[in-house]
């Protein structure tokens, strides 16, 4: 979990930062299209399929670290991160969540990685509901 930065406030709070997802546009001075490169379960599927960057995707990106913290497993730990898992994950492939998961948690999950980036919650929204859900269960 290198990506997940601690940061001090001076009101003596801990947030914790979500940094890059090693993912990057390499762009030649000829080229019009964009290589992507990173690591494959945290990319989007917009951008796989070559379309912009944008919030959506950091929040489909984002799910996959909550994913791995809820599970202790890397997204697709079990499947080779070939062009094959990228065809699938354009399709519409999702890891499984466990059972145990709270209804809620995966119902955010599974809007978080909704193909459809209109359906996915902003980061707005997601701080509200998780602070709500922190709020109902203690």
């Amino acid at each position: 979990m290198g990506n997940i930065l601690k940061y001090y406030s001076d009101e003596e709070d801990t947030f914790l930062r979500v940094s890059d997802f090693g993912l990057s546009k390499l762009i030649t001075e000829n080229s019009q299209k964009n290589t992507i490169s990173g690591v494959l379960p945290y990319i989007a599927p917009e951008v796989l399929i070559g379309e912009e960057y944008t919030k959506p995707a950091d929040v489909y990106s984002f799910v996959f670290v909550a994913y791995e913290i809820i599970t202790g497993l890397p997204p697709y730990h079990n499947v080779s991160h070939d062009n094959d898992l990228a065809l699938k994950i354009c399709n519409g492939f999702r890891p499984k969540i466990p059972i145990h998961t709270p209804k809620l948690i995966t119902q955010i999950i599974m809007r978080c990685w909704d193909a459809r980036i209109t359906k996915r919650p902003t980061f707005e929204e997601l701080h509200k509901k998780l602070n709500k859900y922190l709020e109902d269960y203690k």
